[in-house]
């Protein structure tokens, strides 16, 4: 159901075994290595185009028993139209509720990600963002927006950055900051959900000028 709505490009190689039988009840166990060269990538469920992307990747799979099928991401490059990424894990469940483990390196641009975030959360992002994430999540969890469940690490740098959320705003010049989701050692019930180190040379909160509590 996750492949529905994707539209792929790109120049793609494969070198690997096939092995065993293939009939209405058996399917063949394929061990490939992809390559694939100047790709594009647009799905409707995710507002930004992907270009140049270059990607290494290994599938094991006789693609219909979901416990033995994986998907091994060497490495993955691509852009948006004002960011990029780079991309390594292994990608699981493919045939139920797809589970990634992925480690990140992105630069991106936070505007270009406003469209990504629900009208409900209440949340407004400027500026640019660079770093490391490490990444564990299902597809379902994504689409639902479900961070409380997904596990997310990492350390990143805030440039030009401004951030609201209801009724308050947050403003730096160049921040980093180290974050674990959820909190490994919490200290209450209140802080389970995260927990952070920010350095920062400095950084400005206050409330939203226009925030109205009618």
């Amino acid at each position: 159901p996750y492949l529905k709505g994707i539209d792929a490009d790109g120049f793609l190689t494969s070198q690997g075994s096939v092995k065993g039988l293939m009939n209405n009840s058996v399917m063949p166990l394929m061990d490939i290595h992809l390559l694939l060269e100047k790709g594009l990538l647009k799905y409707e469920g995710f507002p930004l185009p992907l270009h140049d992307v270059r990607a290494d990747i290994s599938l094991y799979s006789d693609l219909k028993t979901d416990s033995l099928s994986f998907l091994r991401i060497n490495r993955l490059d691509a852009r948006t139209p004002q960011s990029d990424l780079t991309v390594r894990g292994t990608v699981n469940h493919l045939f139920t509720d797809i589970h990634c483990d992925l480690i990140t390196d992105a630069g991106l641009l936070l505007d270009e990600f406003m469209p990504l975030m629900h009208d409900s959360l209440k949340v407004s992002l400027q500026g640019k963002a660079s770093g490391k994430i490490r990444s564990a999540f299902s597809m379902n969890q994504l689409k639902k927006q479900q961070l409380e469940k997904m596990k997310l690490s990492g350390s990143v740098i805030l440039s030009d950055f401004k951030a609201g959320y209801d009724s308050l705003s947050v403003k730096t010049g160049h921040t980093k900051v180290e974050f674990v989701m959820p909190n490994r050692s919490p200290s209450s019930k209140n802080t389970k959900f995260a927990s952070a180190t920010i350095l920062s040379d400095e950084l400005t909160a206050g409330k939203l000028e226009n925030y109205s509590t009618s």
